[in-house]
């Protein structure tokens, strides 16, 4: 099949045409990760397999407007740099905890107990917003998920990911607005 029969099998649900879809576009995909991360890096292979299920997951997108083999190297690549923000969070907030534990000085109660309070008063106030909203907020800004992602995770449409994520950030931020003026 060419890469248009190809695109239109796996479209249409034919069983196995997604296997001969990611046969045909590894290629691309493992030399574009290659390129991206380091030779050494372990999280090769993941990414890989996480780029073909992208594939096929997003095949509906596929316009045809550009070859198939560049298509499939720009969702390799948009997992690459998902990936690489992710791990980037990851070790600063990791470090950050290490440093905290590391600490050889003695333990400053104030800044203990304000931290503690500070805490119960951020839980109170997300306690006291909508679930949806909280998700929303903490899938895209803590955790780093786009709204598509955040929408197929909670079963909703991105309109409504993109409006809980927007009501979420102005019920979280109106009592800091509110005390400051």
């Amino acid at each position: 099949m060419d890469d248009q029969e190809l695109v239109a099998a796996v479209r249409a649900g034919h069983p196995n045409v997604a296997s001969d879809l990611c046969d045909r576009v590894w290629p691309q995909v493992t030399r574009t990760i290659a390129r991206l991360l380091d030779r050494f890096d372990s999280d090769q292979e993941d990414l890989a397999q996480i780029s073909l299920i992208e594939i096929v997951r997003t095949i509906g997108n596929y316009r045809g407007d550009c070859p198939l083999d560049q298509w499939a190297q720009t969702i390799a690549a948009h997992a690459v740099f998902k990936h690489l923000r992710r791990r980037d969070l990851e070790r600063r907030l990791f470090s950050e905890l290490r440093a905290d534990d590391d600490h050889q000085g003695p333990v400053h109660i104030e800044r203990l107990i304000s931290t503690r309070e500070l805490l119960g008063r951020i839980g109170t106030h997300l306690d006291q917003m909508k679930a949806g909203r909280v998700w929303a907020l903490a899938l895209h800004d803590f955790f780093g998920y786009d709204l598509d992602e955040i929408a197929e995770m909670t079963g909703i449409s991105v309109a409504a990911a993109q409006s809980r994520l927007s009501r979420g950030r102005r019920d979280c931020c109106s009592p800091l607005r509110n005390r400051t003026t």
